[in-house]
């Protein structure tokens, strides 16, 4: 009984305690989160995190103006 009290516990204070910097936030669905951090979080996966994919079946998107 002790262990099941224990984990509840744990559960429910990482689930409460969110993220509270925004620019490292996962929430992709939250508006207040940049853009540009969902772009590095999401875009980086296939094309790098400096825009140079080492993968011929993604496009480098490095060379694009900013906008």
């Amino acid at each position: 009984m002790k262990k099941i009290l224990v984990t509840l516990a744990v559960e429910l204070a990482a689930a409460s305690s969110g993220c509270s910097n925004l620019e490292r936030s996962r929430d992709l669905a939250n508006p207040n989160v940049p853009a540009t951090v969902t772009a590095v979080q999401v875009c980086s996966t296939c094309h790098g995190v400096d825009g140079n994919s080492i993968s011929p079946n993604f496009p480098r998107i490095a060379g694009q103006p900013p906008a």
